[in-house]
């Protein structure tokens, strides 16, 4: 599927489609959520490919945890034909567990809260996009662009964004799986699962809604409602 192909292009220079707003009757990861406080220290990624989908999304996580999530693909992009409907924006509000919070704000911390250059440039490194790094406080605000870096808290930051963008993607996926393509679905759950067993996807629990109607849809093949279920148990033991 298209995220693990985003990973895979990471993966191999340094060592997801967009889905529609459309309303939908499905429990969406922003229900009963808001979005990121500013007046709260945050934390931003911004990731750009012109050849991956989505083509450009943007993640804002503030110091409690919550977040928000904005991603568009281009129709033009080499993985357009993974979507299902092209050329659309996708929006969420989210919460991350607590583990999650507090790695990320420590590697911030480890990176100098981005104060500087952290790019690679001692050798040519293939483009696997452009990622942007930025914090933000009453007392500061720093950010920090590259395609890839030997800095390590950076490297494993733009890992769990990617993951989290990975999971949100996948989910909106889903949502539109369940109400137009249910056939689709086992082989969308099939890669998620192993994407969360190779940590390619974070944050399981931001798209419980879509898991649990899929686990008790019985329009739904039994293996896919399994599967659903196995997701939903594991997403337990990221809080």
């Amino acid at each position: 599927m298209r995220f693990i192909g985003l990973w895979i292009l990471v993966a191999v220079a340094c060592t997801s489609w967009s889905q529609n707003s459309e309303p939908s009757d499905i429990p969406s990861t922003a229900a009963g959520q808001s979005g990121p406080n500013k007046e709260l220290p945050t934390v931003s990624f911004i990731f750009d490919h012109p050849e991956v989908a989505p083509n450009h999304f943007e993640i804002v996580l503030d110091r409690s945890g919550k977040g928000s999530y904005a991603s568009h693909s281009d129709p033009k992009s080499e993985d357009a034909e993974d979507t299902a409907l092209k050329d659309e924006d996708l929006q969420r509000t989210f919460t991350v567990s607590q583990r999650t919070l507090e790695r990320i704000f420590e590697l911030t911390k480890a990176a100098r809260y981005f104060d500087g250059d952290f790019d690679y440039t001692k050798s040519k490194i293939a483009f696997t996009g452009k990622k942007t790094l930025s914090y933000k406080d009453k007392q500061r605000s720093s950010s920090t662009t590259f395609n890839w870096s030997e800095n390590q808290a950076i490297d494993e930051l733009q890992n769990i964004f990617l993951g989290l963008s990975s999971t949100l993607e996948s989910g909106a996926r889903m949502e539109h799986m369940l109400k137009h393509e249910k056939l689709a679905l086992n082989g969308e759950l099939a890669s998620l699962e192993l994407a969360a067993r190779n940590r390619q996807t974070r944050e399981i629990q931001m798209i419980a809604p879509v898991l649990q109607q899929i686990a008790a849809d019985e329009s739904v093949m039994v293996v896919a409602r399994r599967r659903a279920e196995r997701l939903l148990a594991g997403a337990g033991g990221e809080k």
